[in-house]
């Protein structure tokens, strides 16, 4: 469900797509779906398709209270 997903990105759960384990432990994160983000604690890094070596935007932000709050009311 993609609720759940974006959930798991912004700290309100846990969650691991399949096939995204392999993220989880190589980096010690909390929540992953690859291709989609990857969640450290508050940190949350979300990544434009490529492997971001040669120039691909990515975007790295840090989670803060109100974030958090408002896709917990957006995803009840």
């Amino acid at each position: 469900m993609r609720g759940d997903r974006l959930r798991g990105a912004f700290g309100l759960s846990d969650e691991v797509l399949e096939g995204s384990a392999w993220l989880v432990e190589s980096y010690t994160a909390q929540s992953a779906a690859q291709g989609k983000y990857i969640r450290l604690g508050k940190f949350l890094n979300i990544p434009c398709a490529g492997t971001g070596h040669d120039g691909d935007p990515n975007v790295s932000i840090v989670i803060n209270p109100d974030m958090r709050d408002a896709v917990d009311r957006l995803t009840r």
